[in-house]
């Protein structure tokens, strides 16, 4: 069994594709951890991946939605 690390934007049009990759691994019989910011938490959990979160205090929750915001 290999551990898969995923790292991508939190991005609908990146994380969907991540999770969905995630979980035929995990299915394959290999463990999967998603390395990203906490706004990709549940999305993440709702997957059946692991979760890790990075930079918890530099961009808090929220933090990417909002810069989504003004992108759009």
């Amino acid at each position: 069994m290999t551990h898969f690390g995923i790292i991508c934007p939190v991005s609908a049009g990146h994380l969907n594709p991540m999770t969905t990759l995630g979980y035929e691994l995990i299915r394959r019989g290999h463990r999967v951890t998603v390395f990203n910011f906490i706004d990709a938490k549940d999305k993440t959990l709702e997957s059946g991946l692991e979760f890790c979160p990075i930079a918890e205090q530099e961009i808090p929750a929220g933090t990417v939605a909002e810069q989504l915001k003004k992108m759009g």
